[in-house]
C-alpha cells in the first residue's frame, strides 16, 4: 500500500506542475522515480 501511495503522490505532484498533458509530465516522473526515488532504472523505463 505504501508503494502506492507514493505512486500516486508523484504522479499527482507532476501533473500539478506540468500543464501540457502526459508528455510534459515525462521528465518529471522520470526525475522522481529515477534519480531521487530509485524506483526504477532508466533503462527500465
Amino acid at each position: 500500500m505504501t508503494t502506492n501511495w507514493l505512486l500516486f503522490r508523484i504522479y499527482f505532484m507532476a501533473s500539478g506542475f506540468t500543464f501540457s498533458g502526459g508528455m510534459a509530465m515525462l521528465p518529471v516522473i522520470e526525475r522522481e522515480l529515477c534519480d531521487r526515488r530509485q524506483l526504477i532504472s532508466q533503462a527500465d523505463l
